[in-house]
């Protein structure tokens, strides 16, 4: 019914608000005719560009991105296709990932952006890592002036939130400054219960975790100063940074273990982890940008990333298992992770021919200390603890040339990259490799007439694992439960296939296939001790096949409709606990519809509204249920654009919630996981300085009126 409700309400109603339209006035009419012409979606032969619009502008960029065409998100995880996606900012890669990744894009709001691209099948100029690429492209000033803004907003979910932000742009004669900062406090909220069968001991248990974590000073900071040397020199300093020190919480675990026959309780175990997460991330970027006498361009980049995580825990367990005496157990954990990145690349651009070098160098240390009470004492346990180091290299070179003649455009690459991996566990080494790979990319677009084009792009892609994944340490979350990683984890290889279809730029129609060799995946593995491991590991293969369709255009003067729909045939090849090979296979579909409304342009009043729905898939061993998801915002401009207010609301009927189960051979558990989407945010905003300042390519972009 809900969703029932959600359809009518996007795709019937607004026709009738779109009705209303015909009593404006002679002015208006003439706005119908410009908006007409506008393109709301640029689409290039190896990317989709959008820019955010009004109503987005205080929105989170995390909330952006969820809901734009093609992109799933799945707790803190977003998905292009099913491919796993990696955000850069001005083509610069964010080096986070995970919880960490959607809290720094939640602290990002829409106004720091003018467009968002959509990079499906990246490139031979882009990394070879991962299956797509995000890239947020931020705003800077035109002529010399400034202007800026300062607002906060309050998120109310289960518990609160509250965040201040600032951004502020300069512009005088050489020099081009913009920052960005933003901090928050409050609460973030999770539950999940889960269940395990054992069959065998004829038993269920079940556990009902509710996780709070509180957080103060979380922040969010970008600085950017770049200076025109001459008009043939350019120089660039960036810095971003992410800053959570106070990130705690206390969870309370009660577990229930019943009896299968009688579905009496026979025990039970109760656990309270006191849990201590502060995280630290900084990035600077130095470039310098040349043009030469022939035209040519020439890029230089040096990155360098500082990530540090101390996660500390202390855990203590009430056993009961007969409901005869109580046996109480106590552990503390310290793991502290230092991560250190390096890069430095060259490209070199003449006209459509492109070629580049890069160097990258990873280094990660982990230290895990393991302390156990025993008669009252905490005593060290070496066989929990241990001290990780892994480095990595990375040699690349790439070359990328692009045609167009008549109604074809082409553009072909080649990217070469060598890898060394080496790591070691307590000073004994258990991995020392090296290999070679090349990564082929080629894009065809044949454009028959102004109606109809088709394109078709073939690319190669590596994923490798997070440096964490190889330490095959044990770190526990409970007596019962700990993650441990995999030292001879592999890299997973994909080939990607794509047949598109465009009429008139309107009508988008996809045929996608992509085979992925030994990919890697989180699957837990149910033990007949009770216990329940969790590691990530290589499977055999995925198997992934579907078309989608889209289409986003202006269907009055007050209305943008834009729908998205994606259906995809998937199979995962594993192998079980019993080292037997299964596979799991189901069609699954996507459903995203948003309409971005102009409630009143002559009082600056703008609304969106979003629905998106993904029903079930599969991931490695595990079964996915479906998701859903309602949200919209309202947006309210006063004092001649300077005061801005916003309302939005997201998951509305709270369907995120997600099931997943996992059952084949002796394995039947599963758990029922919310992560507290559904909220209410008001924002408020002053904008100051000169607004009428444009960005440096709005002259390009003006006429383009791309929105999210």
């Amino acid at each position: 019914m809900h969703h029932s409700f959600i359809l009518l309400f996007l795709f019937l109603g607004m026709k009738l608000v779109g009705q209303e339209i015909k009593k404006d006035s002679t002015k208006t009419i003439q706005e119908i005719q410009i908006s007409k012409k506008r393109k709301l979606i640029e689409k290039k032969i190896d990317r989709v560009e959008f820019v955010i619009s009004p109503a987005n502008e205080s929105n989170t960029v995390w909330d952006i991105l969820k809901k734009s065409q093609g992109v799933i998100a799945k707790g803190d995880n977003l998905t292009v296709k099913g491919k796993s996606v990696k955000i850069t900012i001005n083509d610069k890669v964010v080096s986070l990932s995970g919880e960490e990744l959607q809290s720094f894009l939640e602290n990002m709001k829409g106004e720091e952006l003018k467009k968002i691209e959509i990079i499906e099948n990246p490139p031979a100029r882009y990394d070879a890592q991962n299956g797509a690429i995000i890239n947020l492209k931020t705003r800077k000033l035109f002529n010399n002036g400034y202007k800026g803004s300062i607002g906060g907003t309050y998120t109310q979910a289960i518990y609160h939130r509250k965040s201040l932000n600032a951004n502020f742009y300069l512009k005088h004669n050489k020099w081009n400054f913009s920052s960005s900062y933003s901090v928050a406090n409050g609460s973030n909220y999770r539950t999940s219960n889960d269940y395990a069968i054992y069959e065998e001991q004829k038993v269920t248990w079940k556990t009902n975790l509710k996780r709070r974590v509180l957080f103060d000073a979380k922040q969010n900071l970008r600085f950017v100063s770049e200076y025109e040397i001459d008009s043939l020199n350019t120089i660039s300093a960036e810095y971003t940074g992410f800053i959570n020190n106070k990130n705690a919480g206390i969870f309370i675990v009660p577990t229930e273990i019943y009896d299968n026959q009688s579905g009496l309780i026979k025990g039970n175990i109760v656990t309270v982890n006191k849990t201590d997460l502060p995280v630290m991330n900084q990035t600077i970027n130095l470039s310098f940008d040349k043009k030469l006498k022939n035209k040519a361009i020439l890029n230089t980049l040096v990155s360098g990333t500082l990530y540090k995580m101390n996660e500390s825990q202390d855990v203590s367990t009430d056993f009961n298992l007969d409901k005869t005496q109580t046996v109480k157990s106590y552990f503390e954990t310290v793991n502290k992770k230092e991560i250190k990145l390096f890069s430095f690349q060259m490209d070199y651009t003449l006209n459509t021919f492109e070629a580049g070098i890069k160097y990258n160098k990873n280094k990660a240390n982990t230290n895990l200390i393991f302390l156990e009470k025993v008669n009252d004492d905490l005593v060290l346990q070496s066989t929990n603890s241990s001290d990780f180091k892994y480095n990595e290299k990375n040699y690349a070179g790439y070359i990328t040339y692009a045609k167009k003649w008549t109604k074809w455009e082409i553009k072909a690459g080649l990217r070469a990259e060598t890898t060394n991996v080496s790591s070691n566990v307590n000073n004994q080494q258990i991995l020392d490799t090296t290999y070679t790979r090349i990564f082929p990319t080629l894009y065809i677009q044949y454009k028959k007439n102004d109606s109809n084009t088709i394109s078709f792009s073939y690319s190669n892609r590596i994923d490798r694992p997070n440096y964490s994944w190889f330490n095959p340490a044990k770190l526990y979350y409970n007596k019962f439960s700990y993650f441990v990683g995999d030292a001879k984890l592999q890299p997973s290889f994909t080939d990607n296939f794509t047949l598109g279809y465009s009429y008139k730029e309107k009508y988008n129609f996809e045929f996608f296939y992509f085979y992925i060799k030994q990919p890697f995946t989180e699957i837990n593995y149910q033990y007949p001790d009770n216990t329940i491991v969790y590691r990530f590991t290589n499977i055999n293969n995925t198997n992934q096949a579907g078309i989608s369709f889209s289409f986003d255009q202006n269907i009055s003067n007050i209305l943008n409709s834009s729908v998205y729909l994606q259906g995809e045939y998937k199979q995962d090849a594993f192998y079980g606990i019993d080292k037997s090979l299964y596979k799991q296979d189901v069609f699954t579909y996507y459903i995203n519809l948003s309409n971005q409304i102009v409630i009143s342009e002559k009082n600056n009043f703008n609304a969106e509204f979003n629905f998106w729905y993904t029903s079930a898939s599969v991931q490695g061993t595990l079964r996915l249920g479906s998701q859903a998801s309602f949200n919209g915002s309202l947006n309210k401009k006063f004092l001649d654009k300077k005061l801005d207010l916003s309302l939005h609301f997201n998951d509305w009927f709270a369907s995120e919630k997600q099931i997943i189960k996992v059952k084949y051979a002796n394995q039947n558990n599963g758990f029922t996981d919310y992560i507290d989407s559904r909220l209410i945010r008001i924002g408020i905003k002053y904008n100051f300085g000169n607004q009428k300042l444009k960005n440096k390519d709005s002259k390009k972009e003006s006429d383009e009126q791309k929105r999210l």
